[in-house]
């Protein structure tokens, strides 16, 4: 062993220095040298305006924030992960907006007085969201 480089392998499941931020995976070392993936629910995405970010199955994800949630001045969430411009100075069932406890943009139950329910693809928070009078999994049916 005199003058001979030796590697000096790190033990099985020590960190890894290779790592990526928001990957939903750590990086371990596996004892001979080689670094493996072991899947980290705490290391999750960067979230932003209008996403949650979080790990499903191991894979970095994004959840959309409810439509209606503030993401600027007079701007909200629509449902979808896109922050939208309100282009009325009131909120109503017609600004474009997802506002007022609206379900999706300019729809949903408190709009059902100037005819605006949701349609088949559109966020709900219930069935009286709905044209369909149907939600299921947040999602106005058809």
């Amino acid at each position: 062993m005199n003058n001979q480089c030796v590697p000096m392998y790190m033990g099985a499941g020590s960190p890894s220095s290779m790592q990526t931020a928001g990957d939903c995976q750590t990086q371990i070392c596996d004892g001979d040298g080689g670094v493996m993936a072991q899947q980290d629910l705490n290391d999750v995405p960067a979230s932003n305006k209008c996403n949650d970010g979080t790990c499903l199955n191991g894979m970095p994800a994004y959840i959309p924030m409810a439509p209606g949630t503030m993401c600027g001045m007079k701007q909200t969430c629509n449902g979808t992960g896109f922050c939208e411009q309100c282009s009325g100075a009131i909120p109503s069932c017609s600004d474009f907006c997802a506002d007022m406890g609206e379900s999706d943009t300019d729809c949903g139950a408190v709009c059902i007085g100037v005819g605006k329910l949701c349609g088949a693809g559109k966020h709900c928070f219930a069935k009286n969201d709905c044209m369909s009078d149907m939600c299921m999994n947040s999602v106005c049916l058809p």
